[in-house]
């Protein structure tokens, strides 16, 4: 039997603003997680604030059984698993290390449009 650590990274695509609350739930159930926050300044009409936002937003990584998704496309939030017709695609581990390494780095880092 396999840990659940001893599985490839896959993407995790999900509904608007539930990147938080659906990795949450991953890690609850005992799945390893990675959801990339940067930290961002946002104006409201009332204040300024920084906040912790999500480096990919609509996405989350997570470690799991490709032959068991069921329980990670019933997460809420959840809209899909990101595949190809031969099943979910996994990500190498030295791109997760990658992008962990750029955000230990303290550069400044933020999501670029129509990556």
């Amino acid at each position: 039997m396999h840990s659940i650590t001893d599985y490839p990274w896959f993407v995790v695509r999900l509904r608007s603003n539930f990147e938080k609350i659906a990795t949450r739930s991953f890690e609850e159930r005992g799945y390893t997680t990675f959801l990339p926050l940067y930290r961002t300044v946002r104006r409201w009409s009332d204040r300024v604030k920084e906040i912790e936002a999500p480096l990919f937003p609509g996405y989350t990584f997570c470690k799991f059984d490709p032959a068991q998704k069921l329980p990670i496309l019933t997460t809420p939030g959840v809209a899909s698993i990101l595949e190809s017709a031969n099943g979910p695609i996994p990500v190498p581990d030295s791109d997760i290390a990658s992008v962990q390494a750029m955000l230990k780095s303290g550069l400044p880092v933020g999501p670029w449009p129509f990556l």
